[in-house]
């Protein structure tokens, strides 16, 4: 990232001027959590259903690992997470604002006191297998304490639970890995270009 913003030193002052203030830095870094919170949002709306409890984790969580990872501003995930809930209402999420914040805040917390542990980056493909796993196994245990004190059976109780943790490990690991490939290739095709 140095290397890009010296190289736009050289190009455009304007540009390297600009970026050296705080206050564009900081509105930068907000829009990235609003876009990745919008997208993750979409993501969760949108995604293909095939019946698999925790498949859609793979695209709204890593959405938001892209975001955290982008931004690398501590709160960036808690942020991320709040803003899906925001983006459900009129997005039409299946839950209610409150209960997306319990759900996707407490996720995108996860995120960020795991990519803050010493020796955990969430830039690294570990870092962000461990990120997008935590991240996805608590949303998933939100899930189990709300259908075991309800009165509704939902659809994991029925495949099982255990099965269900299982599935969400896999698709929390996997989206975590995915978000580390993308940010990867984006940092490829910056440092190219």
């Amino acid at each position: 990232m140095k290397a890009v913003r010296a190289e736009l030193a050289q190009e455009s002052p304007f540009i390297s001027r600009l970026w050296g203030n705080r206050s564009v830095r900081i509105a930068f870094q907000i829009l990235m959590i609003v876009g990745f919170s919008a997208l993750a949002a979409i993501a969760k709306k949108a995604h293909p259903s095939i019946g698999i409890p925790g498949s859609s984790g793979v695209y709204w969580l890593t959405a938001m690992i892209i975001g955290r990872s982008s931004t690398r501003w501590d709160g960036a995930g808690f942020l991320t997470g709040v803003g899906v809930a925001a983006w459900g209402i009129p997005f039409g999420l299946e839950h209610t604002f409150g209960y997306n914040i319990a759900l996707y805040g407490c996720a995108g917390l996860l995120i960020d006191i795991i990519a803050r542990l010493p020796r955990i980056d969430i830039r690294h493909p570990v870092g962000a297998m461990l990120c997008g796993f935590t991240a996805h196994m608590a949303k998933y245990g939100f899930i189990v304490v709300t259908a075991l004190t309800a009165s509704l059976t939902k659809h994991f109780l029925i495949v099982g639970l255990l099965n269900a943790a299982l599935l969400h490990a896999v698709f929390g690991i996997a989206a975590g890995l995915l978000g580390w490939g993308l940010v990867r290739v984006a940092r490829k095709v910056t440092e190219r270009l």
